[in-house]
Order: C-alpha cells, then sequence, then structure tokens
C-alpha cells in the first residue's frame, strides 16, 4: 500500500523536491522555511506547522537524496 505524506513534489533544476506548504504569504513578513535535516522528514514539523501558518506562510521541505 502507499503511504503519500502531506505536500507537493516540485521540480528544482531538475530534482524533485517534496514540501508541504501552509499558510498564505503576508505583507512584511517572511516565508519560514523548516528543513527535517540529517535523517528527518518535513514530517517531523507537523506539530510546528499550523502554529507558524496562523502568522505567515510556512513550508516544510525534505532535501532530495
Amino acid at each position: 500500500r502507499d503511504i503519500t505524506p502531506p505536500g507537493t513534489l516540485v521540480d528544482v533544476d531538475g530534482v524533485e523536491m517534496h514540501l508541504h506548504s501552509s499558510g498564505d504569504p503576508r505583507p512584511a513578513t517572511p516565508t519560514v522555511i523548516f528543513d527535517g535535516g540529517l535523517s528527518g522528514s518535513s514530517l517531523d514539523w507537523a506539530r510546528v506547522l499550523p502554529g507558524v501558518a496562523a502568522r505567515t506562510q510556512a513550508v516544510a521541505i525534505d532535501r532530495p537524496g
């Protein structure tokens, strides 16, 4: 059975990257990017993302590889 994480695949210079974006970009606020780190994934940020997304756009990424 396939388990699909929330988010989408985007092409970055010919490499597919997974990202999960939440919230809306707002004027004068930065987009906050969460990186899964060494052996982590974007799912590690699942509890943090909604709180940040209430104030600005928040994006959790998985590095390719």
